[in-house]
């Protein structure tokens, strides 16, 4: 049903994929049904996106987008723009960055109305000279259950094994203290499949899962990324030797550059967490079937199945548009989808509070 082909089958039947139109907060509004401009009057109901690396938003950007986009929306009451968390205006070294654009111009469009924090961490991680996660972690962990958002988008992540173990567990349990408080943290699982950004500089590193942190620890919701595409005939509802090949007309696939996508969503298997009691019954389905994607143990491949399966969701994370000073920037990758799945969950909790 997602437009694969089966390992069986033979060259000629491979299925040809073709990405589609943009995906504008119109079309994603209708695919998800999510509607725009939805009224939010629960005071709680708040959103935020994490940004780091010096990267900041155009406030004159987001009007424009909203504006080109046909959307209407807030900060929050009496707001026209996000609450700002850290540095009000741009520090030495910050860039206007494609990120922070992005997040922010697409949780705000799906999520219209909520209120929305822009939460900015400068600086680097001594342990790591990466994203600071655990000083970010410690701001929302003091922030008051009145103020604190109830959803965070984190577009970021790096090479899990490049961090210190205690690090690692140390941000998982910051992780698992604002699960305890009801609030929802969505991370992006990663452009580069399940081998991590090392296969950008060599084909060799597809030979071993190199998982992504924190997208890979257990108390998050890791987002991957599909793209809307059509797949080319006769191949569809071809019988190949094990499985009967179905295409979407139109509909979502994995989004891969297999297929002509611009990234490979990332997923994989943690070696620092094991696998959680409640994504048993669907990873070891997921394992047993016939037309299993993973490639078989030994022969080189080395991967660990009994760790913490990601990601748990997956939406459109392919041919966004992001305004940019004066024009439109084609992106992909699952730091479009991760601020689109967080805004859902927004529009959910706005029923259910």
């Amino acid at each position: 049903a997602d437009g694969s082909v089966s390992p069986f089958s033979g060259a000629q039947e491979q299925s040809e994929v073709f990405p589609l139109p943009y995906a504008t907060p119109a079309l994603l509004s209708k695919l998800y049904g999510v509607p725009l401009n939805r009224p939010i009057r629960h005071p709680r109901n708040i959103i935020s996106v994490a940004e780091f690396m010096g990267q900041y938003y155009n406030p004159a950007d987001l009007d424009t987008f909203f504006r080109l986009m046909g959307v209407r929306s807030w900060g929050g009451p009496g707001m026209d723009h996000p609450l700002l968390i850290g540095a009000d205006k741009p520090l030495a070294g910050s860039v206007l960055g494609g990120e922070a654009q992005l997040d922010i111009q697409y949780i705000m469009a799906m999520a219209a109305n909520v209120t929305t924090m822009f939460w900015s961490v400068p600086g680097a991680e001594l342990a790591t000279a990466q994203e600071p996660f655990l000083d970010w972690l410690m701001q929302v962990a003091d922030a008051d259950d009145t103020t604190a958002p109830l959803v965070h988008s984190v577009s970021y992540g790096d090479n899990a094994r490049g961090m210190p173990e205690w690090f690692k567990q140390r941000v998982n349990m910051e992780f698992m203290k604002l699960a305890l408080r009801g609030i929802s943290v969505l991370v992006a699982s990663g452009d580069d499949g399940a081998s991590g950004e090392g296969v950008r500089h060599s084909m060799s590193a597809c030979r071993e899962a190199n998982p992504e942190f924190p997208t890979a620890s257990p108390w998050v919701t890791s987002v991957g990324g599909t793209m809307l595409a059509t797949a080319s005939v006769p191949v569809c509802q071809y019988t190949s030797e094990r499985v009967v090949v179905r295409c979407p007309d139109e509909g979502e696939v994995v989004c891969t550059s297999a297929m002509g996508g611009l990234i490979t969503s990332g997923g994989g298997f943690s070696n620092d967490f094991p696998r959680p009691w409640y994504q048993a019954g669907a990873v070891d389905g997921y394992l047993r079937q016939g037309d299993s994607p993973v490639p078989p143990a030994g022969g080189g491949w080395r991967y660990n199945t009994s760790g913490r399966a990601y990601p748990d969701v997956t939406a459109v994370a392919s041919n966004f548009l992001t305004w940019m000073g004066d024009h439109f920037e084609q992106t992909s990758g699952t730091s479009a989808s991760t601020p689109l799945m967080a805004a859902m969950v927004a529009q959910l909790n706005e029923i259910r509070l």
